[in-house]
């Protein structure tokens, strides 16, 4: 026997035939009039009709299992939709041996900035420099690593170009000899001097202009004799300048601003910028907005200290050919950040772009330890004065 949730009648359990599956429960009722009240009291119900107690039991059981069936189909189509995808959240979804696998993605990693450390950056281009050094040193790079390193005052790369320097070329044996006569190496600046008083050598002028770039007095007169000619007078007088002699100091200003040419009138200013005239300033500055000798004056003006030519010389550390001036143009300004730019090149596969950016990076972050800087990009160890013989 059982009651009737809703007129409270005693009835036959399995003789009726109006039931309802609330939530989890099976309501049995005495008649379809009580079967329908209640259901229409608001609360949610599924309204089964069965004819005789068997055929409810094999009813409800047919009603479970289409259920689950229905529920495993939605879900099947869910991860095959899934599969498609690839992704589905962080959770990769596929088929193995035919039955359903589910794979954990790997976590995605969020792209971090990249670490400049000054530190870590220089020990790394230091490395490629002395590796190149010690494998390319009769060539180009290998070659202009050395001369870098030994302007810093590597004592290992001054002792390589020593090494080397009889079987260098005559112009770049005159490159290493004045680098180590500024160094303080007495041997390279007699070597320098003795071509210098041969005016037979064919080296006589090129160690002139050398030992005038170091300030020693006694270039003074074969570089006054040099500005008596044509063909030689302006790199002569750019020389003389760094001596300290105020005629060819004029002599060059006079050019900057009266020559007719405007490739001259910015290569007069350059050498007026070396010996730090704050003249040339102008006349620089009006040539790198206005004429096609951009990079020229940028580079001029950062030797000054100049920080208006940083926007155009950083762009330049993006040529493997101008990097390394610009380096030390930046250098002397003191904008040192544009290392950052050349940080990726230091794993280029092109030798050229790798040990480009390692001189130019190396050039920036080791400036600043130094007390002067030299001509075209040339760092030199500051002398205690001139060379007066």
């Amino acid at each position: 026997m059982n009651i009737c949730p809703v007129c409270r009648k005693n009835f036959e359990l399995y003789n009726t035939e109006f039931h309802l599956i609330d939530e989890e429960n099976v309501i049995a009722f005495c008649c379809e009039a009580c079967c329908d009240k209640y259901s229409k009291s608001g609360r949610i119900a599924v309204f089964t009709h069965f004819l005789t107690s068997k055929s409810m039991v094999i009813g409800l059981l047919f009603l479970v299992s289409t259920s689950l069936l229905l529920s495993g189909v939605y879900r099947l189509g869910k991860i095959e939709s899934s599969r498609r995808i690839r992704f589905d959240g962080f959770v990769r979804i596929s088929y193995t041996s035919g039955l359903l696998k589910v794979e954990e993605e790997p976590s995605v990693t969020v792209p971090t900035e990249p670490v400049y450390d000054p530190v870590v950056i220089n020990q790394k281009v230091q490395k490629i420099l002395e590796n190149t050094v010690e494998n390319h040193i009769t060539e180009f790079w290998g070659f202009t690593a050395a001369e870098v390193l030994a302007k810093f005052g590597d004592k290992k790369a001054m002792a390589k170009l020593l090494e080397v320097s009889e079987k260098m070329i005559p112009s770049h044996k005159m490159r290493i000899s004045e680098i180590l006569a500024r160094s303080g190496d007495k041997k390279s600046l007699e070597f320098l001097r003795r071509h210098m008083n041969d005016r037979k050598s064919p080296l006589w002028i090129v160690s002139t202009y050398a030992c005038g770039r170091l300030g020693d007095k006694t270039s003074i007169k074969h570089l006054r004799y040099l500005m008596m000619l044509e063909e030689t007078r302006f790199a002569a007088a750019e020389s003389l300048s760094t001596t300290g002699d105020l005629n060819s100091r004029e002599w060059i200003y006079r050019r900057a601003i009266k020559s007719s040419r405007a490739g001259d009138r910015v290569k007069a200013a350059g050498a007026l910028a070396k010996i730090k005239d704050k003249r040339a300033i102008p006349i620089l500055k009006d040539a790198m907005e206005k004429t096609q000798f951009k990079f020229m004056s940028a580079v001029a003006l950062g030797s000054m200290g100049d920080k208006s030519a940083v926007p155009v010389l950083e762009k330049a550390l993006l040529h493997p050919g101008l990097r390394v001036e610009a380096a030390w143009a930046l250098a002397e300004t003191g904008s040192i950040d544009g290392y950052k730019i050349l940080t990726d090149e230091l794993d280029s596969p092109v030798f050229e772009n790798r040990i480009s950016a390692a001189i130019s990076i190396y050039i920036m972050l080791n400036a600043e330890k130094n007390s002067s800087l030299a001509k075209k990009g040339t760092l030199f160890l500051k002398l205690r004065g001139p060379i007066n013989g």
